[in-house]
């Protein structure tokens, strides 16, 4: 057998694994709809912070490839074993490593983008909403993510704003950085004296939270946009906490017309403001500018 593992059983598994998979179309918790493969666990999703990136979960990718190899090595050894002795072919020997190599190597190339980010494990909870399998030379069409009566997944401290029920209870605070200090990390459910963020700060008075509020409910002042991934040039936004906790917050670019919500706001992360919605947010912000700190 050690010869059949390493002329059929390996190369088999290479291939099965890069041709054949499982597609999810899921919810992850606090982010935007995303399509991720793997079989039986997900090893693999797009990236959040570019466009063009990865994450990989390297333990469950390690278990996927196990069961490959497993499933291979039983029908190889039970053929072999019962029925009849297998004898590769020079041919079929040469056609799989010539695969194999090809697959490893455009791998490698994959994996060595800088932008990829490599995970121990998928430490954060999703919902599964669709899912299915897939051969590598066929494309499978996103859902779309409206046709689904979602229940937005929870963060285990479950501290986070509720961007559908927005409460009094929400102390709300307009900032500028001179960096953004939220790309990048995990924060929400964070005390608000352990982040080291505020240039200038400005505490919404009621009348100011109310009419963002009115903001925030009404569809007609924002659309949903492409993910912005340059810098901000000037890093300013809101931030909601309770109980001095942080519980979300909106990221204004320099132009305020993009705002990235964090957690999710309506199944999406990223938005753009109409021109109605420019000119409302326009007084709103000036508003501010005339609260004193």
């Amino acid at each position: 057998m050690k010869q059949l593992t390493h002329k059929l059983v390996l190369p088999l598994t290479i291939i099965s694994f890069a041709a054949f998979t499982k597609w999810w179309f899921v919810l992850p918790v606090d982010a935007p709809s995303t399509m991720m493969t793997g079989f039986p666990l997900i090893f693999l999703s797009p990236g959040w912070h570019t466009s063009i990136s990865l994450q990989i979960f390297l333990l469950e990718l390690t278990v996927d490839l196990l069961v490959y190899f497993l499933f291979w090595y039983l029908i190889v050894f039970c053929v072999n074993r019962m029925f009849k002795r297998i004898k590769i072919h020079k041919l079929l020997a040469w056609i799989l490593n010539v695969l194999t190599v090809l697959i490893i190597v455009g791998t490698l190339i994959v994996a060595s983008n800088s932008n990829n980010i490599f995970y121990l494990h998928r430490d954060f909870e999703i919902q599964v909403l669709e899912q299915g399998f897939k051969s590598s030379w066929r494309n499978v069409e996103r859902p779309d993510i409206h046709d689904y009566v979602l229940v937005q997944p929870r963060s285990k401290s479950n501290m986070s704003v509720d961007w559908d029920n927005l409460s009094k209870e929400y102390t709300i605070s307009y900032v500028q950085c001179s960096s953004n200090p939220f790309l990048g990390g995990n924060y929400l459910a964070t005390r608000v004296d352990k982040i080291n963020f505020i240039d200038t700060i400005k505490y919404l008075d009621s009348s100011t939270t109310k009419n963002l509020f009115e903001f925030l409910k009404d569809s007609d002042n924002m659309e949903m946009g492409a993910e912005v991934s340059f810098p901000f040039v000037v890093n300013s936004g809101f931030i909601f906490t309770q109980d001095d906790t942080l519980i979300g917050t909106i990221n204004l670019t320099y132009d305020y017309k993009y705002w990235e919500f964090e957690p999710a706001y309506k199944n999406a992360t990223s938005w753009m403001l109409t021109d109605l919605g420019l000119k409302r947010i326009t007084r709103i912000l000036n508003e501010i500018e005339n609260i004193k700190k």
